[in-house]
């Protein structure tokens, strides 16, 4: 990450990082209410140093990951709570 070179790129990126810990999607916050508070953090900010402001993208999608492993861990529990007799509720094979 590059040095900031002034006290006011210090207090922008302060303020972001208040920003995103107090309404960030993955922590509660409303998604609608994030995007609008970077942006206008953007905006000041492209006004003081004249340069173009950061595109911000939140994704809503849950990644693919996340939906494996708890699809993994939800029939992992599933199949420990039904009876050894029931189809399906063997995790290892009879030898």
């Amino acid at each position: 990450m590059s040095t900031l070179r002034t006290s006011q790129e210090l207090a922008d990126r302060t303020r972001r990082r208040e920003v995103v810990r107090r309404l960030h999607p993955d922590l509660g916050g409303d998604p609608g209410e994030f995007i609008a508070a970077l942006r206008a953090l953007s905006e000041r900010s492209r006004v003081g140093h004249g340069s173009p402001a950061p595109v911000v993208a939140v994704s809503t999608q849950v990644p693919l990951k996340a939906l494996r492993r708890t699809h993994r861990h939800f029939v992992g529990d599933l199949r420990r709570r039904l009876p050894r007799s029931l189809p399906g509720s063997r995790r290892f094979v009879r030898l």
